[in-house]
Order: structure tokens, then C-alpha cells, then sequence
């Protein structure tokens, strides 16, 4: 599912680059009608006029690299490393973040919690980032605390993995409750603060 999210990011941002090029010279040969002469003139008395072709796919290559680069590609590695007793231990991010999806299905801390776990460059560190969704009823900072610190707690107690970095939590929908549930949650987060 990221490679496909992915893939379609960098079409778009692709398709915005060629479209923003077109209008910036659209502009330009609206301003100056010598320049669009000019323009008209060199591209129809190319000599090779596959160079424009090949050129324009070279840049944007180009470009789709240094998107990558400059961010849109994480810099996570598909795995986590930790020191056991008798040699490193490594474990899948998807399988934490699977562990930490199934835990939270369980427990009545928001209404969904959806996690997606990475590693640092040099694999020290985990980052965690929580997109959750709050009952209407819940104070969403203390809702958010709540998240931290469950997850915090379910990887130090629960997978042993001493070194987690930051937890990003984001509320992505506050959902009108149905149920006497609710209730229950706000006892919950009422007795953390």
C-alpha cells in the first residue's frame, strides 16, 4: 500500500513540475512574441529533434530523484536491530506495527488507533507515529497523552525495546459516540491527569 501511495505521489509531483514548466514559458512567449518566434524557430529546425525528447526525460528523471531526496522517501529500513544476550535481534517494523494495532484493538483508549513505526538512519532509535480517532466526549490532549504513553509502555513492557524516540500523535477524526462507552473512556483519561 506505501509503494502504491508512493508511486502515485510521485507521478502527481511529477505532472505538477511538467505543467508549472509549460505555464512559465506559456507566460514567457505571451509577454515577448520575438522569444516564441525564437522558441518555434529552434525547435523546428532541430537537427536532431530526439535530443529534446531523451533531454526533457533525462530532467525529469532528474527531478523525480531529487524529490526523493529531499524527502519523499523515508528514511526508514524495513527492519530494527537490538542487542540480545547472545547477538542482535532483528525485528520487522510492519510486525511492531502490526503488535501495536492488535494491542490497541483491545483496550478502550480512543476509538481506532492506526501506527506506523520507524527506525532512525542509524537504527537506535524507534519513532512512532499514531493517527487516532476520538470519541467526541474525550479531551483530545489528554486523549493524545494517553496514546503516548500506552505506547511507550506496550513496547518497553510488552516487546522489550528500551530505545523508542518520539511518539507523533495526530487526531484524525472525533467521531459522535452511539454507546455508553464513551463514559468509561472519559473515567479513564479523567483518572490519568
Amino acid at each position: 500500500m506505501r509503494f502504491v501511495k508512493s508511486t502515485l505521489l510521485v507521478l502527481i509531483s511529477g505532472i505538477l513540475f511538467l505543467l508549472a514548466v509549460c505555464m512559465v514559458l506559456g507566460g514567457l512567449m505571451a509577454l515577448d512574441l520575438q522569444l516564441t518566434a525564437r522558441i518555434i524557430h529552434m525547435i523546428t529546425n532541430a537537427e536532431m529533434p530526439i535530443a529534446y525528447i531523451v533531454g526533457g526525460l533525462f530532467a525529469f528523471m532528474a527531478s523525480l530523484i531529487v524529490y526523493n531526496l529531499a524527502g519523499g522517501a523515508p528514511e526508514t529500513s524495513g527492519t530494527y536491530t537490538f542487542e540480545g544476550e547472545k547477538g542482535p535481534i532483528r525485528i520487522s517494523l510492519r510486525a511492531i506495527e502490526d503488535y501495536l494495532d492488535k494491542y490497541f484493538a483491545e483496550k478502550p483508549v480512543a476509538s481506532s488507533i492506526r501506527t506506523r513505526v520507524s527506525a532512525s538512519k542509524d537504527q537506535k532509535m524507534l519513532r512512532v507515529r499514531a493517527s487516532i480517532s476520538v470519541w467526541s466526549e474525550q479531551h483530545l490532549k489528554n486523549a493524545g497523552e494517553t496514546v503516548q504513553q500506552e505506547i511507550m509502555r506496550c513496547l518497553k513492557e510488552g516487546l522489550g525495546l528500551e530505545s523508542v524516540g518520539d511518539v507523533f500523535v495526530s487526531v484524525d477524526k472525533i467521531v459522535v459516540s452511539k454507546s455508553p462507552k464513551p463514559a468509561q473512556h472519559k473515567k479513564l483519561f479523567d483518572d490519568g491527569s
